[in-house]
């Protein structure tokens, strides 16, 4: 199955959040919304049994 990691950084580059996503439209938002707050933001697809 398909689905999508987030993971989001500040300025520093400390971990802010790390999450799963089985929608791609919902990994897109959560992802934009941590640019549109200045932080460095990470989309990947993995695989997931």
């Amino acid at each position: 199955m398909d689905s999508w990691k987030v993971t989001a950084l500040d300025k520093q580059g400390n971990l802010l959040a790390s999450y799963i996503f089985d929608d791609m439209s919902e990994a897109m938002k959560f992802h934009a919304g941590m640019v549109a707050k200045g932080h460095e933001s990470v989309m990947e697809r993995i695989f997931v049994k």
